[in-house]
């Protein structure tokens, strides 16, 4: 009676009791709606039907894609992460965020995790909206509705719809509707963004920092490289389709931006792409990049081994951290003074890195960053388990609960980068390229289109794994000795190299029971020449 009678200081809340209550079950609903809504009368009548049926909603949310470690507060963010990625659906499009932002915007990162998720209908689904309202002059609406403004994000959405066709091989979807649509998009991207006397384009509001950074009409690395990854993929779609003179048109176009891009963007010196290089004045390189002009062309593979661990490498030294609980918490770039976007505290950019990292074999920095993000995540901010848009240096929410981007990019870091799955459907194959602590003996993933089992005994890593098609498996495995035995598949002897990691494939397959056995030598180790 004290507490419904009290009078609330600088922290009110609801306080109420219930009367004729004979099964100590009360169903709440809090809604900002009017109580003729008719969702609202809907659970009047039927609560504990609906509100269970909301729990098994979320329950088969929470296990589209699941992981299994020896780190509790990753397995749960994880989990947390997958039901927040589902919330930014809104049918039939994919929306910016569940809470904050909640209507749709082409490109950004989402798209790339209702891949993973294995989504591919509301995948398709989403991209139908903006292929209806595309521009006779090919650009992409920044708005499902045919709405625009100022982004210039299609080029984000073209490269996860090919990264779709990679991961799911759906060439149906590309014959009958995606390819023309990606097709045009190129054409305006040639047009617009093109720099005039290269094959290189302009940085223009194409990635989530790009709010407050300008190119002022100089030739960018993230640009360059999404139309660079656009070319090479609709090359191969083109081959697949029939289409010769498109296919020779597009490999072409992509060798001369891979070739411009190294002779105009690259800092020899630094070891690193630059953020841009000017179009007027002296036309210098901006050779001290943000963190997206690094692990931008990694993501989508045009840099070689070397390129991409020299990138890295520069953020290491050229770009603060601070720490979180013991893990590398990475500003954005090195660029004063801290502003929106252009430099600050980003999860979203520092799980890019992380998994630009993990792309590298560089498992403990790609964890340390990871973990980085995951700890926040348990603090007392907007609840357990969420993301964060904007942060402090200590990794504490300032902004905008689960935001989209943000929530994407962990799961996708987790499944790609950590677990290292990568579905190539296209070309038969699944790859699985782990990066896990050397002090974890187990771990496990299961999504619809691929599952493993993975164990640590001491002498052996073993690998059961799964998939729903029968695919190659390009496994690529960090030794844990310099010494190995054999590799076994069922039991059965393979051929394998090695060097920091073991490398083999597994002919056509929908299960593999696969067991690496080490010697007694020393824990094998990448080192850099002298």
């Amino acid at each position: 009676n004290r507490l419904i009678s009290s009078e609330y200081t600088d922290k009110p809340m609801i306080v109420g009791t219930s009367e004729g209550n004979t099964q100590s079950v009360i169903y709440l609903m809090l809604t900002t709606e009017d109580s003729d809504n008719e969702y609202y009368l809907n659970y009047a009548d039927n609560a504990e039907e609906l509100f269970n049926e909301g729990l098994e909603y979320y329950k088969s949310m929470s296990e589209v894609t699941k992981i299994d470690s020896p780190n509790p507060y990753l397995n749960s963010a994880f989990t947390s992460q997958t039901m927040a990625l589902d919330a930014s659906w809104n049918d039939p499009v994919i929306c910016h965020a569940p809470i904050a932002f909640h209507h749709s915007y082409a490109g950004w990162r989402t798209m790339y995790s209702y891949v993973t998720a294995d989504w591919k209908e509301r995948v398709k689904t989403n991209v139908r909206e903006y292929i209806k309202r595309q521009s006779s002059k090919g650009r992409i609406p920044a708005f499902a509705d045919g709405k625009d403004s100022r982004y210039n994000m299609g080029v984000v959405l073209v490269d996860e719809l090919l990264y779709y066709w990679l991961w799911t091989g759906d060439d149906e979807f590309f014959k009958d509707e995606a390819y023309d649509f990606a097709a045009k998009y190129l054409d305006y991207q040639d047009t617009y963004l093109g720099i005039e006397g290269t094959s290189l384009y302009e940085n223009f509001l194409d990635a989530w920092n790009t709010d407050n950074k300008w190119n002022n009409g100089g030739a960018g690395t993230v640009a360059s490289s999404y139309t660079w990854r656009a070319y090479s993929v609709m090359a191969q779609i083109a081959e697949r389709l029939g289409k010769t003179e498109d296919a020779q048109k597009y490999e072409e176009k992509a060798n001369k931006i891979k070739s411009d891009m190294k002779e105009q963007l690259w800092d020899n010196d630094k070891g690193v792409y630059g953020e841009y290089r000017d179009f007027f004045g002296e036309k210098r390189l901006h050779n001290s990049p943000d963190l997206s002009s690094v692990y931008t062309p990694i993501d989508v593979g045009i840099t070689d081994f070397e390129e991409a661990y020299q990138m890295l490498h520069f953020t290491d030294y050229a770009i603060e951290s601070t720490d979180v609980d013991g893990y590398e918490f990475k500003c954005s770039s090195e660029w004063k003074p801290l502003f929106y976007s252009s430099s600050g505290y980003y999860q979203q950019e520092v799980l890019n890195n992380s998994l630009a990292n993990f792309q590298t074999g560089q498992g403990e920095k790609g964890f340390s960053q990871l973990m980085s993000c995951v700890i926040p995540m348990f603090r007392l901010n907007g609840g357990p388990g969420e993301t964060a848009h904007t942060s402090d240096s200590s990794g504490n929410n300032t902004g905008h609960i689960d935001f989209a981007d943000t929530t994407a990019m962990f799961t996708r870091t987790v499944i790609t980068g950590l677990y290292g799955v990568n579905m190539n459907k296209a070309y038969n194959k699944a790859v699985i390229s782990p990066c896990f602590s050397s002090e974890w003996n187990y771990a496990s993933f299961s999504a619809n289109y691929l599952k493993y089992n993975y164990t640590y005994d001491g002498s052996a890593d073993t690998f059961d794994v799964t998939t729903d098609d029968e695919l190659d498996y390009e496994m690529n495995i960090p030794a844990r000795m310099s010494d190995v035995e054999s590799v076994k598949v069922n039991g059965q002897d393979i051929e394998f190299t090695l060097d920091s990691s073991v490398h083999f494939t597994v002919p056509k397959t929908n299960s593999a029971v696969i067991e690496i056995k080490y010697g007694n030598g020393e824990k094998a180790e990448r080192q850099a020449a002298p």
